[in-house]
């Protein structure tokens, strides 16, 4: 049975006050806290006011177990990141509570994209799947729906600053009013134990409006709370070193184990390449840049954590237009590719000229309790033409 949480309007003593210490840290970044300033940050300023209302409105659900601090903005901006052009306003929120206004500034032509973000870097709990959400309304319309956003990034470190990687976004409609935002079943990479959490205006298509953001979160689901398992190999087999484990790398006379895409950009067939099996890729734009996926293959992996990934590659005479390539790796939790993932991001590119190239990517060290991994090449064109390349002998190498 499904249980809703109603919440009561619950009225403080007015006598009752909290102060709100306003700090720059160490890097020039403002913070808000209901503590005072560290030594190392500077106080700009101490605000005192009667301890908040909470507003919600009738029948409203709440996700279970939020992890954002300080969601629905009753204390001011505490808990998040605030940067130059963000600020709090009381009575603007949703049910008229306390909200987050964003409103970035428009860059110069000739500078790059300027964004402004709110951040709260979160720990994850347990293992499993998450959700998302948050409401937001427009004061003004942006250019581009892409203007304003909800970014989410998986982080390996608990204060994410290292090993980050970019989940999902939330995106509103260009419309007045306000808008619920939301996504479930976001499966963190592998390895991550933070989750950075950004609102985000783009300065160059927010159209000089502003964001206003109220409640946001960001949830485990039932599933997640299930204890991190410990990685173990054990039942794994000790594969043979030196073996290649991709299946019909050479192309010998079809692309059999391989996942090949086609559509009206690209183009994957087998193909007698300078006289032998090979993978024929030819990637077509009428206008821009261009790049995609050619094929992949998900391959078991052994006991062993160590491995080299290769494969050759050749620039067709044919090509019309510059073009590039990409071999790369994605290691997984479970087999057949599935669970949590850990991109890699180191990869091998080919150079735009004549001749076999040989890409090589040594020393790939598996994480713990990766159990599989997906080999993906990946081909782009520069401009408006065609680029074709040939792709053979695809190895992932087991070392001792």
């Amino acid at each position: 049975m499904k249980i809703f949480l109603l919440l009561v309007l619950v009225l403080f003593s007015t006598g009752a006050h909290s102060k709100i210490y306003r700090c720059i840290d160490i890097d020039g970044k403002t913070i808000f806290k209901d503590s005072e300033c560290l030594d190392e940050e500077n106080l700009v300023k101490i605000v005192t006011y009667p301890k908040l209302k909470t507003y919600a409105e009738p029948n409203y659900k709440l996700h279970f177990h939020n992890l954002v601090k300080n969601p629905a903005f009753d204390k001011d901006l505490v808990e998040w990141t605030v940067p130059e052009y963000t600020w709090w306003e009381k009575k603007v929120g949703r049910s008229g509570s306390g909200a987050a206004i964003i409103q970035a500034v428009k860059p110069a032509k000739n500078k790059y994209i300027y964004e402004t973000s709110l951040e709260q870097c979160v720990t994850l709990q347990g293992n499993g799947d998450y959700g998302l959400s948050a409401d937001l309304k427009l004061a003004g319309l942006p250019d581009k729906t892409s203007g304003v956003r909800l970014n989410l990034y998986w982080y390996k470190s608990l204060d994410c600053k290292t090993w980050g990687s970019f989940a999902t976004y939330l995106e509103p409609k260009r419309q007045g009013g306000w808008q619920h935002l939301s996504r479930k079943n976001l499966t963190p990479t592998m390895g991550a134990v933070a989750a950075l959490i950004k609102l985000t205006q783009n300065g160059r298509d927010s159209g000089s409006g502003k964001a206003i953001w109220d409640n946001v979160q960001f949830f485990p689901l039932k599933k997640s709370y299930a204890p991190v398992k410990t990685a173990k190999t054990d039942d794994l087999p000790h594969l043979a070193s030196r073996v290649n484990l991709i299946q019909n790398s050479g192309f010998s006379a079809s692309v059999q184990g391989w996942y090949v895409s086609s559509g009206n950009s690209n183009q994957a067939v087998w193909s007698m390449g300078a006289g032998i099996g090979a993978l024929k890729a030819t990637i077509k734009s009428s206008d821009k840049s261009l790049g995609t996926h050619v094929a992949s293959q998900c391959v078991a992996l052994g006991q062993q954590r160590n491995y080299t990934l290769g494969a050759r590659f050749l620039r067709d005479t044919q090509s019309n237009q510059k073009g590039g390539g990409r071999l790369r790796l994605t290691w997984f939790a479970e087999g057949d590719c599935h669970g949590a993932a850990s991109p890699i991001w180191r990869h091998a590119d080919p150079e735009d000229r004549g001749g076999w190239q040989s890409l090589v990517v040594e020393k790939l060290v598996a994480p713990a309790q990766a159990r599989s991994a997906r080999v993906e090449l990946i081909q782009s064109v520069r401009g408006a033409g065609k680029f074709i390349g040939y792709w053979d002998d695809v190895v992932l190498i087991p070392e001792a």
